[in-house]
């Protein structure tokens, strides 16, 4: 075990008293004129600061809650019972939590993820881990972490197949790469193809159940009740594909060139599996469904875009939500269907989510964003028709200083129907107002109607904010997706000066007051927002950003050991390869006509930050304006919260230096 995740172990065990910190209680807002809110901001590091709640969680009967608490850098876990009170809270340290869960009345699983130097061997220099602890609310029994009593397997996993309880017993399910014996030098690196392992909550001891693929291929698995349901397999290197039941019985099979078919849940009744298959180039991935027994697959959820599976503690499939946030969640169970419909109706105008619920349905956990909310916490409990708000993401921002948000549709200049999010600033006229334009990253996402952080902060020093979701995003169906294939640097980049032209058509924004901010490939879109284009922006602030598209190509199929899949996917993804040089900003730093911002953590495994470093080089041989800022032990995601408030202040302070409000 790394001295790290050992002392924070430590805080884990020794952590048992009350917290001194309490829940809120429901309060009624306090109405302040829009005058007020625009002359008294809230100080920019409230917006920059993790949300005061991450998460919330019901355990499975509904007797606890288990609210996972930002303090400055650091994270608590506070365990609350069903009359709201802290029982405990259980300090976390400054570890990056992923995620936390319940597996059983009286357990917690509570995973990190942790960037560590790969040494001389491997392919890449950093990987991001993740890690799981299992910690006990009884009293004297504490925390271990998964796999630290096995001397063969690494104490980090490789992919979470959930919680299964069969009485008192809690049986976990991870896949885990394994060491091999070598004679007297102990364990040593085999290969990273993982295993599935069946860990006992218990007692820890952790079983082999699903062994690895072979070289040149990759397995993953669906576990339901009684352990394996259904296995996947596929070729790597030919596409070929086979599903098996528990038995090994293959129940489907199939070839895609860039084997993108994988497996997604066990059906409604348990007795089916449900997998995705990319079937065309300008198409979705299809769901089909087919019985564990064997039978013909048939399509599930056709023309639905799923953004989010709902599971039963079996592994069921029991209801879903869609790609936009603003629809509400879908559930195959009439009774869970009705309860869900009336909750999310009880708070019209808000994006609500239902987070949660007890097994019996009773007690559910919402999250409301949007218009008028920084981000709130419910506690509702359906047997009684009650409802209380338990606590705020940003206690400082109150709703009277969240700034309106409303989705904008237009045009393209190619007749492509266009839409994205306008954030306006609180207190000010939408008329002739300063710009920061903000594409998203993936470019596979897109942006809806919620509580955006950074949009909120831009917004509250007085600028309007566009979020556009251009060709590409996946707020519509398939090809709409496909149609930004080959388009960065191209379509893609002129969606956004169609919608800069959309909003100074209305009077909104003075379009020669605009700059760009964006991470990753909203990074490269601001980069190639002064470089590739010319004349448009102010500045640009580029947080995580693709510079050269070349580069990445060649990391990403050295990385995927010399994959011809990957080199076929990305070729859909972009185009032809030969043509990247002629859309990278890189090779245009002397053509760049605004000052450059860039901004990237150095524990960042998935856009390397050699792509700002080199960036920042050929801006500086071409006597161009810029600044590199690197981000200290952050990653891809801004999730630390020193870094996060650093990066906000700097993109805040040289878009006012470049680009004033007033």
């Amino acid at each position: 075990m790394n001295n790290k995740l050992r002392g924070h172990l430590g805080a884990l065990l020794l952590a048992g008293q009350v917290s001194s910190l309490a829940i809120a209680t429901p309060v009624m807002a306090r109405q302040e004129s829009t005058q007020a809110a625009a002359a008294q901001p809230p100080a920019l590091n409230e917006y920059a600061k993790l949300p005061t709640i991450s998460d919330a969680v019901m355990s499975p009967y509904g007797q606890r809650m288990a609210v996972l608490l930002s303090r400055g850098s650091d994270w608590d876990l506070m365990i609350v019972n069903q009359a709201m009170q802290p029982e405990k809270i259980i300090s976390l340290g400054s570890q990056k939590v992923r995620a936390i869960s319940w597996a059983g009345p009286e357990t917690l699983l509570i995973t990190y993820s942790l960037t560590l130097e790969l040494p001389f061997g491997f392919i890449g220099d950093k990987s991001e881990i993740s890690q799981v602890v299992v910690y006990s609310t009884k009293d004297g029994e504490g925390a271990w972490e998964m796999f630290s009593r096995q001397r063969d397997i690494p104490e980090w996993i490789a992919g979470n197949y959930g919680v299964r309880r069969h009485g008192n017993d809690l049986k976990g399910y991870y896949s885990a790469v394994r060491f091999k014996q070598k004679g007297g030098a102990g364990h040593v690196w085999d290969h990273g193809r993982p295993y599935l392992f069946e860990v006992d909550l218990k007692t820890e001891k952790a079983k082999m159940i699903g062994n690895s693929a072979t070289a040149g291929r990759s397995r993953s698995w669906v576990v339901g009740s009684d352990g394996i349901s259904a296995m996947m397999e596929v070729d790597l290197d030919t596409g070929n594909w086979t599903l098996e039941n528990g038995n090994k019985k293959t129940i489907a099979s199939g070839r895609e060139e860039q084997a993108r078919v994988g497996l997604v849940s066990l059906g409604r009744d348990g007795n089916t599996v449900i997998y995705s298959q990319k079937t065309s180039s300008d198409a979705d991935a299809d769901w089909f469904e087919v019985p564990l027994a064997g039978g013909t697959p048939k399509p599930f959820l056709e023309n639905v875009d799923v953004n989010r599976i709902y599971r039963d503690n079996e592994g069921r499939m029991i209801g879903y939500r869609g790609s936009d946030l603003n629809d509400p969640p879908v559930f195959f169970d009439e009774k869970l269907k009705t309860l869900s419909d009336s909750i999310v109706a009880s708070f019209p105008g808000k994006i609500a989510r239902i987070e949660g619920w007890s097994e019996d349905y009773n007690r559910f956990i919402v999250h409301t964003s949007g218009n008028g909310d920084s981000g709130t916490w419910h506690l509702i409990d359906a047997s009684t028709g009650g409802s209380a708000t338990f606590g705020r993401d940003y206690s400082a921002i109150t709703g009277d200083k969240v700034g309106k948000v409303s989705m904008m549709r237009y045009t393209a200049r190619d007749g492509l129907e266009l839409d994205g999010v306008l954030t306006l600033p609180p207190g000010r006229e939408p008329k002739n107002l300063p710009l920061i334009m903000m594409p998203h990253g993936g470019p596979a996402s897109h942006d809806t109607i919620k509580f955006d952080w950074m949009a909120q902060a831009f917004a509250s020093r007085g600028y309007a904010v566009f979020q556009p979701n251009f060709r590409g995003s996946t707020n519509r169906d398939a090809a709409f997706q496909a149609a930004g294939n080959g388009e960065w640097g191209g379509k893609m980049q002129t969606d956004l000066s169609d919608g800069i032209d959309m909003l100074a058509e209305k009077g909104i924004i003075d379009p020669s007051r605009a700059c760009i901010v964006g991470a990753s490939y909203g990074g490269y879109a601001a980069l190639a927002g002064v470089t590739l284009q010319q004349g448009e922006y102010r500045c640009a602030v580029a947080i995580a950003p693709l510079s050269d598209l070349d580069m990445e190509i060649k990391s990403d199929v050295r990385l995927s050991g010399r994959s011809n899949m990957m080199r076929t996917w990305r070729t859909e993804q972009f185009g032809d390869l030969s043509k990247l040089p002629s859309v990278s900003p890189i090779n245009f730093a002397d053509k760049a006509d605004a000052p450059i911002l860039l901004l990237h953590g150095e524990d960042d495994t998935v856009v390397p930050i050699v792509q700002s470093t080199k960036m920042a080089q050929a801006l500086n041989k071409a006597g161009k304006p810029y600044r590199l800022v690197r981000l200290e032990g952050e990653d891809h995601w801004l999730s630390r919260a020193a870094t996060r408030e650093a990066t906000l202040k700097e993109a805040v302070a040289f878009v006012q230096e470049n680009n004033p409000a007033d």
